[in-house]
């Protein structure tokens, strides 16, 4: 799997990430939204509707994890194929971090 040219290693698979104590994830009215509170609440109160695969990965953080064990595990919860599995839970690792609501933790 590449990104913008670069091949992800087995090294950046194996860093954890979790979840920003800074956003929380709520259920209204049958709906997820993804909430800021905290200092990020001063940045941007701007409430987010993720879908249903981004609700699984986001409860796969809200502990310390890895890339490739978040991989296994909707892989074992979903039927789709291994490469575009890949590409949507780096994709969501990736702009999770952008937008720090995900953070790599020891």
């Amino acid at each position: 799997m590449e990104e913008e040219g670069k091949k992800i290693s087995d090294t950046d698979r194996e860093r954890r990430y979790q979840i920003s104590e800074d956003f929380v994830l709520r259920q209204i009215g049958g709906e997820y939204a993804v909430i800021p509170i905290g200092e990020a609440s001063s940045i941007s109160n701007a409430v987010m509707s993720p879908n249903d695969s981004a609700v699984f990965l986001w409860k796969q953080f809200m502990e310390p994890n890895t890339e490739e064990k978040v991989i296994a595990k909707v892989l074992e919860e979903y039927e789709a194929p291994e490469e575009k599995v890949e590409d949507d839970v780096h994709r969501f690792i990736q702009e999770s971090l952008r937008r720090q609501i995900l953070k790599e933790v020891d």
